[in-house]
């Protein structure tokens, strides 16, 4: 029963982060809005594995083989952060357009 209620959560939050805004610069959205948003968003969110492999050459490069143990830690967590981000744009990117088609813009 958590599950439902953590989705409510979240939905509203998105939907308060972009109605709360007009045209100027938002959260996580900057002042973009609907589907280029999204597509800013699927970048993000595609190109994260690519931080988890410049992550351990930059460290491999600094730390030798140990490099290769923390930049693996370290771009997997700057990766997750970029994905959720990315995954957070192109929610606020959808909200914006469906608020569009409701609203009339």
């Amino acid at each position: 029963m958590q599950h439902p209620k953590s989705l409510v959560c979240a939905t509203l939050l998105l939907a308060t982060l972009t109605l709360s805004a007009g045209a100027e610069e938002r959260m996580l959205a900057g002042t973009e809005r609907g589907q280029p948003l999204i597509a800013t968003g699927a970048s993000d969110a595609l190109s994260a594995p690519a931080t988890v492999l410049n992550q351990m050459t930059h460290d491999a490069r600094g730390l030798g083989p140990l490099g290769l143990a923390t930049g693996a830690v370290r771009g997997g967590v700057r990766g997750a952060g970029q994905a959720l981000k990315g995954g957070a744009r192109m929610a606020i990117g959808m909200l914006d357009t469906l608020t569009d088609v409701l609203t009339g813009n």
